[in-house]
């Protein structure tokens, strides 16, 4: 039982809050952005 914990463990976070990524998920592509820009 210990193992399937530890799998299904990381994506807990995401099935209580997905709208709690979305912040960094946006920061992400803002800081990316200028970066591609000046490339």
């Amino acid at each position: 039982d210990d193992s399937s914990i530890a799998e299904v463990e990381p994506y807990i976070p995401l099935n209580i809050n997905p709208a709690g990524m979305q912040p960094v998920l946006t920061t992400s592509y803002l800081l990316a952005v200028p970066s591609i820009l000046a490339v």
